[in-house]
């Protein structure tokens, strides 16, 4: 009888060596069969890794799209989302004169330190108030006026100083106590500080 030459080749399936043509004894897969070859270990664990570094990346773009979206801008309403601390974050030194002739600034958050010279009550919508915020050796010169739209409880009385935040929102002309015309910047107010108390000295 004739020894045949048998060729041995490996199992596509489990790798055991089996006679070319025959199915392989341990799984019974033919070792004609050609089966997508077993994913290296380190393939799987780099693999494993690249998906991890996909959802970091993933996850790190989110944080950088809503910080970017917490501008130090505001829209109308968003005084009920913002704490203090973050109204003095965002929030820059206002300049009455490039505010005034910059409507491009509309919408930004600024902040103003003068002085209340006239309250302006609009019943139950809010309760406004106009501060001078032109520092002068006498005090504040009134001719550079913000009027802030107030929608909360205020306490503020003609005289205070105080520090007020808000978001603003271009000119407006208004009427002195006295009758005489004139334009201020209009800030819808977030929050504010009184720095300075006026009193009354009590009449003997």
């Amino acid at each position: 009888m004739e020894s045949q030459n048998l060729k041995m080749v490996r199992c596509p399936a489990c790798g055991r060596l089996v006679v070319e043509g025959r199915a392989c004894a341990r799984c019974a897969t033919s070792s004609s069969v050609r089966t997508n070859p077993r994913r290296p270990a380190w393939l799987a664990k780099h693999w494993q890794f690249g998906l991890g570094l996909s959802a970091l990346l993933l996850i790190g773009a989110l944080i950088v799209i809503y910080g970017v979206s917490r501008s130090p801008t505001a829209s109308p309403g968003q005084d009920a989302t913002l704490t203090v601390q973050d109204i003095k974050r965002i929030a820059v030194a206002g300049d009455f004169r490039e505010l005034l002739y910059d409507k491009s600034n509309i919408g930004l958050v600024v902040r103003f330190r003068g002085q209340v010279t006239q309250l302006l009550p609009e019943g139950d919508d809010g309760n406004d108030f106009l501060i001078a915020v032109r520092e002068a050796p006498y005090g504040y010169d009134p001719s550079e006026a913000v009027y802030i739209h107030w929608t909360s409880a205020s306490y503020v009385l003609e005289g205070d100083v105080l520090d007020v935040w808000g978001v603003f929102k271009g000119t407006l002309d208004y009427t002195t106590a006295l009758g005489v015309p004139k334009r201020a910047l209009l800030l819808d107010g977030l929050y504010l500080e009184i720095l300075e108390v006026e009193t009354q000295a009590e009449t003997q």
